[in-house]
């Protein structure tokens, strides 16, 4: 495999990979069928198949054709036999499923945007075999290895089934673990809460490594949190005690929250609650600009709008609270602030700062002198790490 990169490919729509329309990759000059492509930000490698790849590389007009994410390693690493699990992450917008080992490395990953159906269940499920059943035939491996899935959902562990999720309206009481096993013909599947799977993966290999009490602070499409508290994953009296997104932090909201049973922390700070937020300013002041994603939202804050400006500085005051909240009730080690709008608060330093000095302020002044304020290292990862690491836990499998 090629192990230089060097030029960036954006994928239009000519293009049969599972990439989307306006994905960007970057190959190298002379890469062929199975080389290694990196996507522009250079988190992950993907293999390269098709024949047009060499043009693709002198033209950004043209198409590659892009498969499954693999490490350089990896054809040795899994035909070596060593230890591995399926890691799932079943998101608000996507699935990401990947082969990982013992040591928390991604040998493998696919990444796709959500299949869901507000009727049929079978859609997503069907999406995520396929995921598994092409990473295990890429790899060669003759038996699928135990798998863990995180959701964010309420689930019931012992079960397998998942009792609700806001995202794919058909999982509604769906026993997901039977189902899934019907279609691979194994039981050794786990599934868990979204939070639970993000703070294993810190506390395993990411920001929280090493220390006994761990908590994370999601922030997303919506917003959880977990804790590892004593070295050992807590998961309350029914698998949902990182549902922070419920929290109450602004008397004016309770009427409304109460009337529409909508979580209060989430309307705040969340993505779609951003852009709500912004665009119901836009209609109320007069020549305010109006916000199509967080993307342009954040940019306009970096820019100096007043717009974005008003609105994440009064987000990061209830993100302030909240976290202030966290590390009060638990005395953690650590408290890692994770997810994609997590992370772009945490990216900005006035932002960051606003945090950590809410923190400082209202926590017990104990606590708050303990803790440490960290962004998420495992960034879009950290749900499918974790859930790699709750099989490899609910398995024993070393």
């Amino acid at each position: 495999m090629s192990g230089v990169i060097d030029r960036e490919i954006r994928i239009t729509e000519g293009a049969t990979g599972k990439m989307a329309t306006g994905s960007v990759v970057r190959i190298a000059d002379t890469c062929t069928v199975g080389s290694i492509a990196r996507t522009a930000d250079g988190s992950a490698m993907k293999t390269v198949s098709g024949s047009m790849v060499k043009s693709a590389a002198d033209s950004m007009e043209n198409t590659v054709d892009v498969s499954m994410v693999k490490t350089a390693d990896y054809p040795a690493v899994v035909m070596a036999g060593a230890s591995v699990v399926i890691g799932v992450d079943v998101g608000g917008t996507k699935v990401a499923t990947g082969l990982i080992n013992s040591e928390g490395k991604i040998l493998a990953e696919i990444n796709e945007a959500l299949e869901a159906s507000e009727a049929d269940p079978e859609i997503t499920i069907l999406q995520v075999v396929r995921h598994i059943r092409t990473i295990c035939a890429e790899a060669g491996l003759e038996k699928i290895p135990p798998i863990g899935v995180g959701i964010p959902a309420v689930v019931s562990r012992e079960d397998g089934v998942v009792i609700w999720t806001p995202n794919i309206p058909a999982w509604r009481d769906l026993p997901l673990c039977s189902r899934l096993s019907r279609h691979l013909g194994t039981t050794d599947i786990s599934i868990d809460f979204d939070g639970n799977t993000a703070v294993l993966a810190e506390a395993w290999i990411g920001a929280g490594r090493g220390k006994k009490n761990v908590v994370c602070l999601i922030i997303g499409t919506g917003v959880g949190s977990g804790y590892v508290l004593e070295g050992r994953l807590y998961r309350g009296s029914s698998y949902i005690p990182g549902a922070v997104g419920w929290w109450a932090l602004d008397p004016e909201l309770v009427p409304e929250a109460m009337s529409r049973r909508i979580p209060s922390f989430e309307s705040l700070c969340s993505g779609p609650s951003l852009i709500r937020i912004a665009n119901e300013r836009a209609d109320r002041v007069k020549g305010a600009k109006r916000y199509p994603d967080t993307y342009a939202l954040f940019a306009g804050y970096d820019e100096g709008e007043p717009g974005a400006v008003e609105v994440l500085n009064r987000a990061i005051s209830y993100v302030g609270m909240g976290c202030a909240n966290l590390v009060t009730a638990f005395n953690p080690d650590v408290l890692v602030i994770g997810g994609g709008i997590g992370l772009e608060y945490c990216r900005r330093p006035k932002l960051y700062g606003e945090i950590c000095k809410t923190v400082n302020n209202i926590s017990q002044p104990i606590a708050a002198q303990h803790v440490k304020i960290v962004p998420a290292e495992l960034g879009r990862v950290a749900g499918m790490v974790g859930a790699a690491k709750l099989a490899f836990d609910d398995f024993g499998y070393q």
